[in-house]
């Protein structure tokens, strides 16, 4: 075996040595290194980095900036966008562009748009342009820095966006909420002006919530009977009226459906206070926030005791999924419906009133004077 290996590179060596004398001397050339001095001779394309953008609103519950809040309708909204200046090191100019859609049921204040960089305000028209598109799902807009001055801007200075709108009574209740959101276009190739990238969205959600009332008589689940004609009101103080909340009633109802009130300001037009309960006895009383409410009969059914006391209703978001807690008196709710017992009856005077004052006067007159005419029975059959 190892003669026979032998003899191939014998034979090899001998093939070789006879190729090298018939061609002469053969040189090998290493491949040519290319000249980078020549910015012709090497071509390089920059890889896109992806600026961090943030998108936030004002929550008033925990006076902080969040990606959730939540609102009654015609509620002021303030959104924030948040993003830095990059490196753009090799660009001759940047382009960089916020495109802006807010929720549909959103209104939109463009006046109060303010674009600071570094911690200073820069102008539109000089800075930046607004540039309002048609409106399609929501309402699109974008804000985009000039390329030639954005470049002059210091990296890693803060570029901070702020305006404010109102949500209005299309907007959606409870979950999926409305949502709006932020997506940057910025420049990725240093050797293509008009090469850019563009970020995932930046989203923010916006919550608002609902709640039921059933008024009835009967045993709640077995013979219950819906009421109607009983009037209520809902305040944020059960002693103040000044903190009853309006409403517009875009549906009033029947025996089968509720009564539709959506909160509305109290300017509005079509505002009102009280709530009227259908042929089915319920209400449907939407676009509120979360916190603490009450509702107050003002005037019970014909035949039926009116309610001594407000029902304590309180709305909670704990998941901020748009999935609503409702309790009634502290007690958990099914349904976020709200169940009203009336019983019949005669109806009593308010509490606290002058009417209760002279029913209670009347009843201890006729309580005392029947206690002396028993005494003074007593007293003539003893005589006797």
């Amino acid at each position: 075996m190892k003669k026979q290996v032998f003899r191939a590179f014998a034979l090899a060596m001998t093939l070789a040595l006879l190729v090298t004398t018939m061609l002469g001397s053969v040189t090998v050339a290493a491949a040519p290194i290319p000249d980078t001095t020549s910015p012709s001779a090497l071509t390089v394309t920059t890889k896109p980095t992806y600026p961090a953008i943030t998108r936030q609103v004002w929550d008033n519950h925990t006076d902080s900036w969040a990606t959730t809040t939540s609102t009654h309708f015609g509620g002021d909204i303030v959104h924030r966008v948040t993003s830095i200046v990059p490196n753009m090191a090799g660009h001759g100019s940047y382009i960089f562009t916020f495109h802006e859609r807010l929720a549909p049921a959103m209104t939109m204040d463009f006046d109060s748009i303010v674009v600071r960089v570094g911690g200073v305000q820069v102008s539109r028209g000089f800075h930046y342009t607004l540039n309002i598109l048609p409106a399609g799902n929501g309402i699109p807009f974008n804000i985009a820095f000039s390329p030639a001055i954005f470049v002059g801007f210091t990296p890693g200075d803060i570029i901070e966006i702020t305006y404010s709108g109102t949500i209005t009574g299309a907007a959606a209740v409870g979950a999926p909420g409305n949502i709006s959101e932020t997506v940057l276009e910025f420049s990725d190739n240093s050797l293509d002006v008009s090469s850019t990238a563009r970020t995932a969205p930046a989203t923010t959600n916006v919550f608002t919530f609902r709640f039921e009332v059933y008024k009835y008589t009967g045993v709640l689940g077995d013979d219950d009977r819906p009421l109607a004609d009983a009037e209520f009101q809902l305040r944020t103080d059960p002693s103040d009226p000044a903190t009853t909340i309006s409403f517009a009633r875009p549906d009033g109802g029947s025996n089968t459906r509720p009564a539709v009130y959506s909160h509305v300001l109290p300017i509005a037009s079509n505002a009102r206070t009280t709530l009227l309960t259908p042929e089915s006895g319920r209400l449907l009383i939407s676009g509120l926030d979360v916190g603490v409410y009450y509702l107050i009969e003002t005037k019970a059914p014909d035949g039926f005791n009116i309610l001594e006391h407000p029902v304590q209703i309180e709305i909670t978001h704990p998941n901020g999924d748009g999935e609503s807690v409702v309790t009634a008196d502290g007690n958990a709710i099914l349904h976020r419906r709200v169940n009203v017992l009336n019983n019949a009856g005669t109806n009593l005077p308010g509490t606290g009133g002058i009417g209760r004052t002279i029913f209670n006067i009347t009843g201890l007159t006729m309580m005392f004077g029947a206690v002396a005419l028993l005494l003074w029975q007593r007293k003539r059959t003893v005589a006797q």
